[in-house]
C-alpha cells in the first residue's frame, strides 16, 4: 500500500470537508495521531469516531487500528518522512540529499507499479511499426521529448522533434509512411499538445502518450498511455522534479526494452554514431 502521509496528499482534492479535516490533522500532528484512540482524535480533529473509521476504510484500511499501524511503519521509515518535507531555508546538503534520494526512490517505486510490461511491450511494437517518429512536449516534456529524439536517433530509428507545434504538424502531414506520434504531457492538458493532438485525429496517425493523468483529454484520446508517476501528492516544486524524472525514466524502459530486441543491430549503430561523433570532434580540433 503507498505511504499513508503521500496518499492522503495526493486524494485532498477528492475528501469531503469531514474527511479533510482528518487528514489535515494527521498529516499535521503524525506522530501523535500513532498514540490516539480514534475516540481522542475524533475530540481533536472536530469529526465523530465514525468519520474516521469510514475514511480509514476509504483508504484501503479495515479499521482506525490498521491505519495507525501504517502510519507507524511511515514514521519509522525515515526515507518516508522525507518525501512530503519540502525544502527548507538554509538546509544542510546532507538533507537536501535525504529529501531527493527518498523521492528518487519514490518515483522508481511508484513508476514501476503504473507502467506494466504490457504496456512496454506495445510502446516497442508501435515504435518498430513506424518509419518514423514525431515527439513533442512544452517545457520541462520537451526535455524528456529531446531525449527520445538522441536515443532512437541514435540507433536508427528516424526521428522527427520541434519545440514548434505547427512545424511539427507539417512535417507530419508531408510525411509518406507510418508514423507514430509520441505526446508527453504530465497534465495531459496542456494546450499545445491538445491541440496538435486533435489536429492529427483526422489523420492515420498512431499516437502515443507520457502523462501523469490517466483522466486526461491526452490520456483519452491517445491509442497508447503510458503512465508515470505525476507527483501530485508532493509538495509543488519537488513535484516538478518528480514528474520529470518518471518521463525520462519510462523513456529509459522503454528504449531499453526496444533494444533489447534489436541488440546486434543497435550495436553497430551505436558504434558508428560514437565513431561518427569522435571523428567529427577530431575535425573540429
Amino acid at each position: 500500500m503507498e505511504n499513508i502521509l503521500v496518499s492522503l496528499k495526493k486524494k485532498a482534492k477528492i475528501f469531503t470537508p469531514v474527511e479533510k479535516k482528518i487528514a489535515d490533522y494527521i498529516l499535521k500532528y503524525p506522530n501523535e495521531t500513532m498514540k490516539m484512540s480514534v475516540q481522542k482524535l475524533a475530540l481533536n480533529s472536530g469529526v465523530s469516531p465514525a468519520g474516521i473509521i469510514r475514511m480509514s476504510k476509504l483508504l484501503g484500511y479495515k479499521g482506525f487500528t490498521e491505519l495507525k499501524l501504517d502510519l507507524s511503519a511511515t514514521l519509522s521509515n525515515n526515507q518516508s518522512q522525507e518525501l512530503v518535507r519540502e525544502i527548507e531555508e538554509e538546509e544542510s546538503i546532507s538533507s537536501i540529499k535525504r529529501k531527493l534520494f527518498a523521492r528518487i526512490s519514490y518515483m522508481g517505486t511508484q513508476t514501476n507499479e503504473l507502467l506494466k510490461e504490457e504496456l512496454v511491450k506495445e510502446s516497442v511494437l508501435k515504435i518498430e511499426r513506424a518509419q518514423a517518429l514525431f515527439v513533442y512536449g512544452i517545457g520541462a516534456s520537451s526535455l524528456v521529448a529531446q531525449d527520445i529524439m538522441h536515443k532512437f536517433t541514435r540507433v536508427g530509428k528516424m526521428v522527427f522533434f520541434s519545440q514548434d507545434s505547427h512545424v511539427l504538424l507539417t512535417s507530419l502531414v508531408s510525411f509518406r509512411g507510418d508514423a507514430l506520434l509520441i505526446l508527453i504531457s504530465n497534465s495531459g492538458e496542456q494546450d499545445d499538445v491538445i491541440r496538435l493532438l486533435k489536429e492529427v485525429n483526422s489523420l492515420d496517425v498512431q499516437v502515443m502518450a507520457l502523462t501523469g493523468n490517466k483522466k486526461s483529454t491526452l490520456a483519452t484520446m491517445a491509442d497508447l498511455v503510458l503512465p508515470t508517476e505525476s507527483g501530485e501528492s508532493i509538495e509543488l516544486r519537488a513535484a516538478a522534479t518528480i514528474s520529470l524524472m518518471a518521463q525520462l525514466y519510462t523513456v529509459d524502459i522503454m528504449f531499453y526494452a526496444y533494444a533489447t530486441k534489436h541488440y546486434n543491430e543497435i550495436s553497430d549503430d551505436i558504434r558508428q554514431s560514437s565513431e561518427a561523433i569522435k571523428n567529427s570532434l577530431n575535425i573540429d580540433n
